[in-house]
């Protein structure tokens, strides 16, 4: 009997399981899963934050709303995240992770257009839709992959326009210089502007790059100051443009014009930049003066902004925005597919012509977007002000009334390209030589003067100390040219750089 009711007793547990895991299984085929690897932490931890942002808020008001109708049939969405901490080759191992082991049915690009079109090959050999959402370089969509679509227009149609209004301001800009990351984006963008400023009549006077992670800025941006552009367009990513904005002030170098993309569209670049931050001119895919009434489950660009600054309190710029118009487009594609097959939803995707809170929506045969107008504008008064298109430029602000605002630095005749007072000229010299000894094996003082010691060999401090002087020797003799008659040239003891005797006011 005991043995009776032991059996009966297994069977009913054994049934309640195969009953739980049935319900487990029919939970899980109610989930649309969608992966979405970001830089959550390292230096493009903030990017990655901002799509976070929009992503979380597309999925919330989803779910909210009853989830994605799909043939008759409601399904909740879940977005699986994995930090790969601002570095490409975990991007991609991110992607395929999350294909291949978490096994999502569509796919968020990773941050920026480097990571996108590294990540891309993983979802074109997999067929998994996915939607790029901070990728607007031509190069991440001319493989010929059919399962990638990005929310940002080609970077020609932001600096097309820029170099169009620079050049018709009726004001004396010739002269451009171009400071660019060497990443994927940035260096695109910035040979676009080139060609842009070319065709409209500028003439390059440099084109220069840093290397990603680089925090010293000074050598480029005093060779900048030398050659006296009127107009100099910056690219990179928000810390970096922070960055290099706060070292253009500490060593004057004033353009009449300063763009930098894509840094000033975020509150934190005008937070960070203060006073500095003014007048900087950029532009962007999306900004919350745009109005559309549109589908999907945010409807019109007001209702969105509203639902935004309830989750968040702040208003959105157009990397969250993008964000959450990527979820927006990926459901407007399901339910018109009226499945999650993935063929049926790329199909989808290919074919859409619809209105959304981000703006109407129309992909070209490569993926990306062809039917947004970018937006560009100019930080007055530390608030972003649109210039251009008219249709959304802001009331008191258009291209040509405000143009001379896009200049930072008042009438100063020579002192507004940059030059420095004689004291603060010899300091920037003094780090100079300061860095480039620590960097070269080492300094340290001896009788008032810097001495070369050393981690490196002497053939190498040699040459170090022949390049410095040479640059010392070259600034010195601009300085004494000038008329700053306080600066005398000695010659150096054995093993001891030229320096500058500083006034006793100085010192």
């Amino acid at each position: 009997m005991r043995g009776f009711a032991t059996s009966l007793l297994g069977s009913a547990i054994a049934g309640v399981m195969l009953a739980t895991a049935a319900f487990g299984a029919a939970q899980a085929e109610d989930v649309i899963k969608v992966g979405a690897p970001l830089p959550l932490t390292g230096p493009l931890s903030p990017e990655g934050e901002k799509q976070k942002r929009g992503y979380d808020l597309w999925a919330s008001k989803v779910n909210e709303s009853g989830g994605i109708e799909v043939d008759g049939k409601a399904y909740t969405v879940e977005i699986v995240y994995v930090d790969y901490e601002s570095n490409t080759p975990r991007a991609v191992q991110s992607a395929e992770r999350l294909i291949t082991e978490d096994e999502v049915n569509f796919l968020f690009s990773p941050f920026g257009s480097g990571a996108a079109k590294a990540a891309s090959s993983v979802s074109e050999r997999y067929q998994i839709p996915t939607i790029a959402a901070t990728a607007s370089s031509e190069q991440v969509y001319d493989q010929g992959y059919k399962f990638l679509f990005g929310t940002f227009t080609p970077n020609g149609t932001l600096t097309d326009p820029l170099a169009k209004i620079v050049a018709d301001s009726g004001q004396d800009v010739k002269k451009v210089a171009i400071y660019a990351r060497n990443d994927l984006f940035p260096l695109a963008i910035a040979k676009e502007m080139e060609g842009s400023a070319k065709d409209n009549g500028f003439e390059i006077i440099s084109f220069d790059e840093y290397a990603i992670g680089t925090v010293d800025h000074a050598s480029a941006l005093t060779l900048m100051r030398q050659s006296e552009p009127d107009w100099v367009f910056a690219t990179g990513y928000i810390n970096d443009l922070i960055l290099i904005r706060r070292q253009m002030s500490e060593l004057g170098v004033s353009p009449k014009v300063l763009t930098m993309i894509a840094g000033p569209a975020y509150r934190e670049f005008i937070e960070a930049g203060g006073s500095s931050a003014d007048n900087v001119s950029s532009a962007a895919w999306w900004h919350p003066a745009v109005s559309y009434d549109g589908e999907g489950v945010f409807g019109s660009t007001a209702d969105y902004i509203a639902a935004f600054e309830a989750a968040y309190g702040s208003t959105p710029d157009y990397a969250e925005a993008s964000a959450s118009a990527a979820g927006d487009i990926l459901q407007i594609a399901i339910e018109k597919a009226g499945s999650i097959d993935p063929q049926a939803v790329r199909d989808a995707l290919a074919g859409l012509d619809v209105m959304t809170f981000y703006g109407p929506v129309k992909f070209g045969e490569n993926g990306q977007i062809t039917s947004l107008e970018p937006p560009v504008f100019q930080i007055q008064d530390g608030a972003p002000k649109v210039i251009y298109p008219d249709a959304i430029a802001s009331p008191t602000c258009c291209a040509t009334a405000r143009y001379h605002k896009l200049n930072p630095s008042k009438s100063r005749g020579r002192a507004a390209c940059g030059l420095l007072l004689l004291s603060g000229e010899l300091a920037m010299l003094y780090i100079q030589i300061l860095l480039n000894g620590l960097m070269l094996g080492g300094l340290y003082v001896h009788r008032g003067g810097l001495r070369w010691s050393g981690a490196r060999s002497e053939r190498h401090q040699h040459h170090a100390r022949f390049v410095r002087r040479a640059w010392i020797l070259r600034r010195l003799f601009r300085l004494r040219a000038s008329g700053h008659s306080s600066v005398r040239l000695d010659r150096a003891r054995r093993r001891r750089p030229v320096r500058a005797r500083l006034p006793a006011a100085d010192r």
